[in-house]
């Protein structure tokens, strides 16, 4: 009932609010032939040296403007994939949103579409620009085209894998994913590189000590889909001769090259390549 629910409120997205997704087009290409750093919320980016990245492309992620870190580097982008209610309520999701917008900085902001009238009805984000991607299609393409973030954008399984979405959209070469652990299968455990706030206890999976409450069977499913989709993206950056890189210190995502952050920022890239 809950994904026919969220179904039919994004094909409504579609028809109604078209006009959100085609201010999307201004993002195509934006950085052709640059390079970006995906910057998640694993604690095993407490171990590497990130301020380097104030000169480069970032995109972070969810709470991750608590990263002390994040005033520094001041990512250009930050992403929230569609928020899971449950354990987390509209009250819950509104405050996180206005802490948010306090700390994001000029990031620009993207949100789900199935957040889009809780922000209008609340005033949220009132002095920021908000782009939307409206997940309604249920299974990834077997094509190996770009995929438009102005039109209908398969389901995503964790924040970066919305990020590498529109990481490939906006025409980046070069991709590297920091701090993707993906490593709660092992360790039982579901940690961040801060202290989480607002959000904390709030995931119907994990509780407010960080162990994971869902069984073996429902995190095996769950990483076979997230494992997927990171498959598709990879098939669809080699068609588009677009690298992505795994430069987490550590964790489980075996998907992409292993890479050492120290030694790719020897090599500067300026945040500003872009048209």
């Amino acid at each position: 009932m809950r994904r026919a629910k969220k179904a039919i409120r994004a094909a409504a997205f579609l028809v109604l609010r078209s006009r959100e997704l085609r201010k999307n087009r201004r993002f195509r290409n934006k950085h052709d032939g640059g390079r970006c750093f995906i910057l998640c919320n694993g604690p095993s980016v407490l171990k590497q040296d990130l301020l380097p990245l104030r000169n480069e492309n970032v995109m972070s992620v969810s709470s991750g403007y608590l990263n002390k870190s994040f005033e520094y580097i001041k990512p250009a982008y930050h992403f929230l994939p569609p928020v899971t209610y449950g354990t987390m309520t509209e009250t819950d999701v509104i405050e996180f949103f206005r802490e948010m917008d306090g700390k994001l900085g000029d990031a620009e902001l993207f949100l789900s579409s199935s957040e889009y009238d809780l922000v209008k009805k609340h005033s949220l984000f009132t002095r920021r620009s908000v782009n939307y991607l409206c997940v309604a299609r249920p299974f990834w393409p077997n094509g190996s085209g770009i995929i438009s973030i102005c039109g209908p954008v398969p389901s995503i399984a964790s924040a970066p894998i919305m990020c590498l979405i529109a990481a490939l959209y906006m025409g980046f070469k070069k991709i590297y994913l920091l701090g993707t652990d993906h490593d709660s299968l092992v360790t039982r455990e579901y940690r961040y590189s801060f202290e989480p706030t607002i959000l904390r206890g709030k995931d119907w999976a994990v509780d407010g000590e960080g162990k994971v409450r869902a069984s073996i069977y429902e995190e095996l499913k769950a990483y076979l889909l997230l494992w997927t989709q990171y498959r598709h993206i990879k098939r669809i950056a080699q068609a588009n001769s677009v690298s992505i890189y795994n430069a987490t210190a550590g964790g489980m995502l075996d998907e992409f090259p292993r890479v050492h952050l120290e030694e790719i920022l020897q090599s500067p890239c300026p945040r500003d390549v872009q048209k």
